[in-house]
């Protein structure tokens, strides 16, 4: 099996919140017993999965036996789930722990491309019909460049917390069972009872979270989590303020571990870069250098390579690359439209030696009074004035929410940081104090929420 490690057959695969424990020899005993009760041929798979044991032996039976595979989140909305389920007809669904045939298969023989393998939804948990084509040699790449850049050994246990479904959790997942490591599965969340415990009393060594998680636990206190064991970091899904990276990165070093900020993209079966641990004091806002196998080259808007220090588009290359998009059910005849070429849709400039920082995003770029505007970097220079914050632009304003009920010094502070860092007029900004900043299901702040919250309270 293309994930599983060879390595002895009585060595932990996974544990979960229940206390059950299954081998790396009982795994593969059980996802080949679900690769025989499927299908022969190429079928697609809709699988509803949580973060449990028989979910990700459902996932590797199914990859195993070649089917093509979109794991989604078991909450989505009925509707959201129906309407999936209507444009890509699926050939068998996995909810619940039991497998239900939708069709005879021989409606969808021939229509699939052989390679692929993964759909990943490119819209986490609102049920959009845009998906992530992965082959099985991206997915296996990614893992095997993750258990590289983080050094992950059999003897590492990860904390399996973050919804498999989601192109991060997934590569937890996966890098760990390729390095013949262990993870510890759980749906529970930072804030639920019993969650640290199962992490300590599992002796987790690797952690990893997105800034919502690590904005958690540092209002928790660091000190406070405990997890003896822990040896390893890592941060991906947005940016993390450079103060909160700090504490992480002092914290880690105190204990002799390691912290990572990473970046990546579904697109590329998630991961693009990682920074090592003891690059940190030196790039301290950057989100490292490209993976094994990776290349990272920054183009002007007409395509060409830039040198180093000067800001432009991210464009990634590697064998992790996606295939394409697709968009419909006829989409999964599709073969490789990118030859491992990704054009990130980022925003950034490399050091010398390969070091990306990303500066913004270009769908969050906008215009303000004629002037075009970055909202990410915004977003990350206020930050450093006060944390946490999310912005975003309604006609000629940049709105700036803020949580955890920031003093009238931290607001007009805003202001001074805006007028000096910004060519704007101050009149273009407006700080809105709220009681929290919305977050989806993956950790990430949710935009689209917050610009309803505006239009709701302009009524």
């Amino acid at each position: 099996m293309p994930f599983i490690a060879s390595c002895p057959r009585t060595a932990v695969a996974l544990r979960d919140e229940s206390g059950e424990v299954v081998t790396y020899g009982e795994l593969v005993d059980r996802a080949n017993g679900v690769a025989q009760s499927l299908p022969e041929g190429k079928v697609l798979a809709f699988a509803y999965v949580k973060n449990s044991i028989p979910d990700v032996v459902f996932l590797l039976g199914a990859l195993s036996r070649g089917h093509v595979i979109a794991p989604l989140d078991p909450n989505l909305p009925e509707i959201s789930r129906g309407s999936l389920e209507d444009k890509y007809r699926p050939d068998l669904v996995w909810k619940h722990g039991q497998i239900e045939m939708r069709s005879a298969r021989e409606e969808s023989c021939g229509i699939m491309q052989d390679e692929l393998a993964m759909l990943l939804s490119t819209s986490g948990s609102t049920g959009g019909s845009k998906f992530v084509r992965l082959a099985l040699r991206n997915l296996v790449a990614n893992a095997a460049s993750i258990s590289e850049s983080l050094d992950i050994k059999p003897s590492d246990v990860a904390a399996g917390y973050l919804p498999i479904h989601y192109s991060y959790g997934l590569s937890v997942l996966l890098s760990h069972l390729r390095s013949g490591a262990a993870v510890v599965l759980t749906s529970a969340g930072l804030m639920d009872r019993g969650f640290w415990s199962l992490m300590n009393e599992s002796g987790v060594t690797h952690f990893p979270g997105v800034p919502f998680h690590y904005e958690t636990i540092l209002r928790l206190g660091l000190r406070r989590i405990g997890i003896p064991n822990l040896r390893v970091m890592t941060q991906a899904g947005g940016h993390l303020s450079l103060e909160a990276r700090r504490s992480l990165y002092e914290y880690m070093r105190s204990k002799g571990g390691r912290f990572h900020v990473m970046y990546g993209q579904t697109e590329a079966s998630p991961r693009i870069t990682t920074l090592a641990h003891e690059d940190f004091l030196e790039h301290p806002s950057s989100v490292g250098t490209a993976i094994p196998r990776g290349r990272l080259v920054i183009r002007d808007d007409s395509g060409n390579a830039l040198p180093s220090r000067v800001e432009g588009s991210v464009w990634y290359e590697g064998p992790n690359v996606m295939m394409g998009y697709a968009e419909t059910r006829q989409d999964l005849g599709l073969g490789d439209v990118l030859n491992g070429v990704l054009e990130t849709g980022d925003i950034g400039w490399l050091t010398e030696g390969g070091h990306l920082t990303i500066t913004g995003r270009s769908k969050r770029v906008g215009k303000v009074y004629g002037l075009r505007v970055n909202l990410d970097e915004i977003e990350r220079v206020m930050s450093e004035v006060y944390s946490p914050i999310a912005v975003v632009q309604s006609g000629e304003k940049i709105l700036v929410f803020v949580a955890n009920n920031p003093s009238s010094t931290q607001i007009n502070a805003f202001r001074d940081e805006f007028g000096r860092r910004f060519t704007l007029p101050l009149t273009s900004i407006e700080v809105r104090v709220v009681d929290g900043i919305p977050t989806n299901s993956r950790g990430k702040t949710d935009y689209r929420a917050l610009g309803a919250l505006w239009m709701s309270s302009n009524d």
